[in-house]
């Protein structure tokens, strides 16, 4: 769906939060296609966005005319792998804080040495103050594009796979993904086990 933004429409911002599925830890194209999308979609409706992910968490600060983010809500709705959505702000803006028609996507656990974003790892946006948010979004604000991706490579995914593995432990929704995995395993281990005794007997 595409509608048109006029330049006289009323702006206004919004911050999404959402967990992303753990079975996107398996695919990395997922980013990629994401990204593809958005960008040629901020491009058709006048949008213009800075977006931050980590261990597990998708954070959106989005600008644009109030049907143009609402149109949005419902495609970020419409996705699969998001979910535990929370609305973080819906509210009215004089003017546009971000260049038109732009996203750009951010990976603060990717950066080893002088980390702009040091202060907001762990990443737990969800537990924040709108204060601390809008921290985030003027900490984006400041970063030079080479801290963002426009297409996420293989290697800075596999890192961010590693990276939500080892920290999404702390996460309720990757609980209960691991603990199914842990129960499937223990009943493979289980059927090899009874298998090879009969075989022996």
């Amino acid at each position: 769906m595409s509608v048109q933004s006029s330049s006289e429409e009323p702006l206004f911002r919004m911050i999404c939060i959402a967990d992303m599925d753990f079975t996107t830890l398996f695919d990395y194209q997922y980013f990629n296609k994401l990204q593809q999308f958005f960008i040629k979609y901020h491009k058709q409706n006048n949008l213009s966005s800075l977006n931050c992910f980590s261990d597990g968490i998708f954070l959106s600060y989005v600008e644009g005319s109030e049907q143009d983010l609402t149109d949005l809500k419902n495609i970020i709705l419409s996705q699969k792998k998001l979910q535990h959505f929370h609305w973080v702000d819906f509210q009215k803006i004089t003017e546009r804080t971000l260049n038109n028609r732009t996203f750009k996507l951010f990976f603060p656990a990717i950066h080893f040495y002088h980390n702009p974003f040091k202060e907001f790892l762990p990443f737990t946006p969800k537990q924040w103050s709108l204060q601390k948010n809008l921290a985030l979004v003027a900490c984006m604000k400041k970063q030079d594009f080479s801290y963002s991706t426009q297409l996420t490579s293989k290697k800075h995914i596999l890192y961010l796979q590693l990276h939500w593995f080892v920290r999404g432990f702390f996460n309720h929704n990757f609980r209960e993904h691991l603990l199914v995995i842990v129960c499937f395993l223990l009943l493979a281990c289980l059927l090899v086990t009874l298998t090879i005794l009969a075989l022996v007997t």
